[in-house]
């Protein structure tokens, strides 16, 4: 697992914790408020029948009191609806923190730009309760919004980590619909000009790859006309592997529609496809759910280079490397 994704991790299980905790608490304090308006009516109703006796006994003093206590318990009543509403929103937002903790665990990066804004919110309350508590003298019940404090400071900074911005990048906080252009599936059919039969030519000599400690090297798909080129598997579960490029490959999960297959649960069943044409390999991305990249940047079609680092979803890392034929 890369190290950015345990940033998103951390902060996934401290906002399901505190939205299930926010949510909990919105719900408790509703149903308070609610048992706290039926106290209300029933000392309206109270206050209100000691007026009516008040006023059939020919007491006016009684009556008027009675009827000021009751104006003045309306008015409270109607006061609890604010903390209602506080509360109602208090849910919401616990909602959107559980929303926020799943989309950390599929690598959104919306998911990761909102548990910063909500970090840098709870920092603020925190900060708040701090300075607060710290004015009225309460210093060990400070502690705890300052360990708060500390920890949203501790997680957002995480999530800003160029390493965590990688894991989660591909496609901005609310991804358009993208227009990916797919390459075909058969080569045209390359022509040929008649040339004179040599005379015992001698054996063709290549361009050897670079060394990087192989122990097999796959062959995936039929030679190139002009080119050597290989992919070489970085951080998989065979780091150091070879793939032999010809005139086309498919990369995916699917091993009865691809050359070279991983078994990873973030690449596509047809991620993406490395075609031979006009004397150069061109990678293209296959509409795959987590994207495909090259030196750190998404790409839909791509003249690859010597040393062109190739990411495929978030875990998979290629290096292509190529050497002209003599």
């Amino acid at each position: 697992m890369q190290g950015g994704k345990g940033w998103g991790i951390a902060s996934s299980i401290y906002n399901w914790i505190s939205g299930v905790g926010d949510v909990g608490l919105g719900v408790v304090g509703i149903i308070m408020l609610g048992a706290f308006q039926s106290a209300i009516q029933s000392l309206i109703t109270g206050v209100n029948l000691m007026g009516g006796i008040g006023s059939a006994m020919g007491d006016p003093t009684a009556s008027a009191a009675a009827g000021a206590a009751s104006s003045g318990l309306e008015v409270v009543g109607a006061m609890a609806y604010l903390p209602v509403l506080i509360l109602i929103m208090l849910i919401l937002g616990g909602i959107g923190r559980c929303v926020m903790g799943y989309g950390l665990l599929v690598d959104h990066n919306w998911a990761r730009i909102g548990a910063i804004v909500f970090h840098f919110l709870s920092m603020a309350g925190a900060l708040f309760l701090v300075i607060g508590l710290v004015r009225l003298e309460f210093y060990p019940w400070a502690t705890i919004p300052l360990m708060f404090l500390i920890g949203n400071i501790v997680l957002a900074v995480g999530l800003f980590l160029p390493g965590t911005a990688a894991v989660y990048a591909g496609g901005g906080a609310f991804p358009p619909l993208r227009q990916t252009q797919i390459a075909p599936v058969f080569a045209p059919a390359p022509t040929f000009s008649p040339i004179p039969a040599p005379s015992a030519p001698p054996p063709p000599t290549y361009a050897s790859p670079r060394q990087a400690g192989v122990a097999r090297t796959e062959v995936a798909g039929p030679s190139g006309p002009g080119v050597i080129a290989w992919l070489i598997e970085r951080n998989s579960s065979r780091p150091g592997r070879e793939h032999r490029l010809g005139e086309q490959i498919t990369i995916g999960r699917d091993p009865g529609r691809c050359e070279v297959v991983f078994e990873d649960s973030k690449i596509s069943s047809e991620h993406a496809r490395i075609r031979f044409e006009n004397d150069r390999y061109i990678l293209f991305d296959l509409a795959s759910r987590n994207h495909t990249y090259v030196n750190n940047q998404e790409i839909q079609r791509h003249a690859l280079k010597d040393g062109d680092q190739i990411r495929l979803g978030p875990n998979v890392q290629l290096v292509f490397m190529e050497a002209k034929r003599p």
